[in-house]
């Protein structure tokens, strides 16, 4: 499909100004006492002196305490906001297990995306998904058992139909699941602030450096999330759903694949920029999308809040006009293009080509 027949798209972020993040400014010596130039906010003599004599921090650390930090999480139901929740947060399914994960698994196992990233120290840098059982698969801490059953009781049990409420609430999930994700990887920055241990003093600079816009990226990304969480907070409190706008598309099969999460969409299946995302606070929109397994049939749920002219609803009109031309590609394309928390058919991956594309590559 060519572009030329469509508007431009006037999001503020596309004339804004890309973020300047200020840079640090690294000092060789400090005094003992003074806070670091990395920003740790530790003393230098506890940080960045003679970093390059202290010992590496093993990757298997890192992978450890964002687990650890994961299985903390917390209630994200509206009521939780205000303090009415003091549940303990268990560890909720983003995806459905009867239906969603039970429709493609073999054995009781899937094959885990997230689990390859995972794991990518272990296997070189290459990406192999992990065989997981379907009662770990996808799971993360963001709802207390009560919150949890209640709230998402219409798409758990016996549901037959997507009604709006049922896309809303797959959406608020989706949603609080990539909450529950960033806050994470904000609490463990400060291990790898650690990660230059054993490296020139260059070395240091050009970790810290990219942490520190890192770190700015982040903050921006919550903030985003904050915005969004409370509109969608606001739409389940109110019983108002027909706030969220939403587009189901129904296969005629049950596809190999299903997947749960939330982004923000630079560009449409057309290649059209709908917003840039280096920049400020921009009001940012976001999409949520959740491909799983309704009444013998997959699903593919993609929600926003917004105007169906904003970046979000064009990059929803767009993955429609995508999937009328391709069909389930359309839905797989997005699902590997945007979510790690995507889940696979064990047969199905095996049975792919895509190792041939490894014995070819040139030496």
């Amino acid at each position: 499909m060519a572009n030329i027949d469509k508007p431009p798209v006037t999001h503020a972020s596309i004339t804004m100004p890309t973020l300047d993040v200020p840079l640090l400014k690294p000092q060789a010596v400090m005094g003992r006492n003074e806070p670091c130039w990395c920003g740790s906010k530790k003393k230098w003599k506890r940080c960045h002196k003679d970093r390059d004599r202290q010992a590496p921090v093993p990757v298997s650390k890192h992978v450890h305490e964002m687990r650890e930090r994961l299985m903390l999480g917390r209630c994200m139901h509206p009521a939780a906001v205000s303090g009415a929740c003091g549940g303990m947060p268990i560890r909720a399914h983003t995806i459905q297990r009867n239906g969603g994960l039970s429709g493609i698994a073999e054995a009781g196992h899937v094959l885990s995306v997230k689990a390859a990233f995972e794991d990518l120290h272990k296997n070189g840098g290459v990406l192999i998904p992990r065989l997981i059982g379907v009662g770990s698969a996808s799971t993360f801490s963001g709802f207390c058992n009560y919150h949890d059953t209640t709230m998402f009781r219409p798409v758990e049990v016996g549901a037959k139909e997507l009604s709006s409420e049922n896309c809303s609430l797959l959406s608020l999930r989706a949603l609080a699941y990539e909450f529950v994700m960033k806050e994470a990887a904000i609490a463990t920055l400060p291990l790898m602030r650690e990660n230059d241990r054993g490296l020139s003093y260059e070395d240091q600079i050009a970790v810290q450096q990219h942490l520190n816009v890192l770190w700015a990226g982040y903050q921006l990304g919550l903030n985003d999330l904050v915005r969004w969480k409370r509109d969608y907070d606001a739409a389940y409190m109110g019983n108002d759903f027909q706030r969220h706008s939403a587009h189901a598309v129904s296969l005629d099969r049950v596809l190999p694949v299903v997947a749960c999460g939330a982004f923000t969409p630079e560009v449409d299946f057309n290649g059209r920029q709908l917003q840039k995302l280096d920049v400020g606070p921009a009001g940012h929109e976001a999409v949520t999308f959740n491909l799983t397994v309704f009444d013998g049939r997959s699903v593919a749920v993609l929600g926003w809040m917004g105007t169906q002219e904003g970046p979000a609803g064009l990059f929803a009109a767009s993955f429609l006009d995508a999937v009328r031309a391709t069909g389930a590609d359309a839905v797989i394309k997005l699902v590997f293009e945007h979510l790690e928390n995507t889940f696979m058919k064990p047969t199905w991956w095996s049975g792919l080509t895509i190792h041939a594309f490894k014995s070819s590559a040139p030496r």
